[in-house]
């Protein structure tokens, strides 16, 4: 029961922070389109972090349930 548990607690994780991550990505690419002030090295950057965030978060989260 309690593996069953985990698995639900890591699927809501992942989706929000994946959610998360794609709706902060649309808004910048949304932003950028809008202003075309931001440099385009800013964007990759930004677009770089969250996508790395997202990654850890997302290892993190599986390697606590798989240990547990």
């Amino acid at each position: 029961m309690k593996l069953a548990v985990d698995r639900i607690v890591v699927v809501v994780v992942v989706v929000v922070v994946v959610g998360a991550a794609a709706v902060l990505v649309v808004v910048l690419v949304a932003t950028v389109v809008a202003v075309k002030a931001v440099a385009i090295e800013i964007v990759v950057v930004i677009v770089v972090v969250v996508v790395v965030v997202v990654v850890v978060v997302v290892v993190v989260v599986v390697v606590v349930v798989v240990v547990q």
